[in-house]
């Protein structure tokens, strides 16, 4: 699951964070790896995963204003686990804000 932590509105210029929970098959949490994020499939970011989770912080580019937003969380293969990925589109509403 993907989702954004961020409770205001998006806005040009804000920063936003990003999460992706990772369990493994049986719902336990994954301690081990990392996500590779990727937005419109341009690489945004990457961030270990504790705890089950993977998040990472990023700011809202002009160009995300202008297009349906494809959000991509890959689990790099760690340990016992193998890779995986989960995309979302849509997730986030984001406005120019003030000039």
């Amino acid at each position: 699951m993907i989702y954004h932590t961020t409770d205001a509105p998006l806005t040009v210029g804000s920063k936003v964070t990003i999460k992706a929970t990772v369990v493994d098959s049986k719902s336990a949490k994954v301690n081990t790896g990392k996500v590779i994020f990727t937005v419109n499939n341009v690489k945004i970011g990457e961030a270990n995963v504790k705890n089950g989770v993977s998040s990472l912080s990023y700011v809202v580019p002009e160009s995300w204003l202008k297009s349906k937003l494809s959000v991509k969380a890959n689990y790099v293969a760690s340990g016992n686990y193998l890779s995986s990925s989960y995309s979302s589109t849509g997730i986030f509403k984001i406005s120019k804000g003030k000039v």
